[in-house]
């Protein structure tokens, strides 16, 4: 966990607590969508933030996760289905982090605020986030009057208890505390991170068994390329006969696509032993569907051949060395990666539980492949 810096003027412990009593993502996401909109759109000499323009940035940092993942916010947690309602289409999962889609993704999420339900989510979150820097005078308050009383306090004790922001009764906008807004400013990278353990936390905790966790927070602004493993394959495809496992076709060294036989979109890694070479034509029918399970024996199969010929056609520095993730993720020696038996059981004990998670967060299987 990242240490927040302290800073004499400010009770820097208050706002350590802020994400204490966490039973939904409302509470991170606000925190986060409040540093983002404030470095971006504040006036400094007022420190006034539109309320509703956090919680379209609340919705944006859900988005991706969300939408490309599936990922789980909790039961009670209604983010997902605002998300779900929304009308907004990005195409390929590559243009998902540049900055035109990130644009129109949160002018649509502002377009359709009140059809959606956004206003919703922001009922309690602005008010429930400045509740440590008030516990004493909240203690014994009933549930229905805090919003009201939070706000009274952040304005009545702005200078004296030095509150993250202060509110106005009906919660439509924040004026944040100029010493806070100058800490969050100093020291943006710190406390960036820090809400972000936070977020990664919350989510694992939700997500137990799912991979790659931080992966899946925000969309990268560049997909790392597949040159390595095209060329090794390339490589190996001009050595030795390969079909595609899912059309039959036979492969050319300069006409195949790279499939993950579990989704990129799920594993979210390029690791080669999820890598097969298929038909251009089946790479894009394919998509982020999981494949029948039909397929399992014919993957490792050709992930058997292709070990094989690959360890009698590269010099064993090379072998080691693109080895390596079979090793560390199949728990095998390099003298059973090579033995048909021991590689089908270690795929086998790894594969069995990704389809199993992948299948219940919501990805679509059992993909057969159909000739036209």
């Amino acid at each position: 966990m990242t240490d927040l810096p302290h800073v004499p003027e400010l009770d820097i412990r208050i706002l350590s607590r802020v994400f204490g009593n966490v039973t939904n993502s409302y509470k991170i996401l606000f925190f986060q969508a409040l540093l983002a909109v404030s470095r971006r759109e504040i006036n400094d000499k007022q420190l006034v933030v539109d309320i509703d323009d956090i919680g379209v940035e609340m919705l944006a940092l859900a988005w991706y996760p969300h939408i490309y993942f599936r990922l789980s916010f909790g039961l009670q947690d209604q983010i997902g289905l605002v998300l779900d309602s929304l009308d907004f289409g990005v195409g390929s999962h590559s243009a998902a982090g540049n900055a035109e889609t990130q644009q129109r993704l949160r002018q649509a999420i502002a377009d359709q605020w009140n059809r959606i339900g956004g206003p919703k989510l922001l009922r309690y979150v602005p008010f429930r986030l400045l509740s440590p820097f008030f516990e004493d005078r909240l203690r014994g308050i009933p549930d229905g009057q805090k919003n009201t009383q939070i706000a009274e306090l952040s304005q009545q004790h702005f200078e004296e208890r030095k509150p993250l922001y202060s509110l106005g009764i009906e919660g439509r906008h924040l004026q944040l505390h100029p010493q806070w807004h100058r800490y969050l400013r100093d020291n943006a990278s710190i406390v960036e991170g820090w809400a972000k353990w936070h977020w990664t936390r919350y989510l694992q905790t939700r997500n137990p068994n799912v991979p790659a966790i931080p992966e899946k927070l925000s969309p990268p602004s560049v997909r790392t390329t597949l040159n390595a493993p095209r060329a090794y394959w390339r490589q190996v495809l001009e050595a030795e006969r390969f079909n595609c496992i899912y059309s039959g076709c036979q492969l050319h060294p300069d006409e195949f696509e790279l499939d993950h036989f579990i989704p990129w979109s799920f594993v979210c890694h390029d690791r080669p032993w999820n890598l097969i070479p298929v038909t251009p034509r089946v790479n894009a029918m394919k998509s982020n569907w999981l494949p029948d399970k039909n397929y399992v024996s014919a993957f490792i199969d050709s992930q058997n051949h292709w070990l094989r010929v690959w360890r009698e056609t590269v010099t064993e520095r090379k072998w080691h060395r693109t080895t390596e993730p079979y090793l560390m993720d199949l728990h095998l020696t390099h003298e059973a990666l090579l033995e048909e038996d021991s590689l089908k059981e270690a795929y086998e004990n790894v594969l069995s539980p990704l389809f199993q998670l992948a299948k219940q967060i919501g990805f679509k299987g059992n993909w057969i492949y159909q000739r036209s």
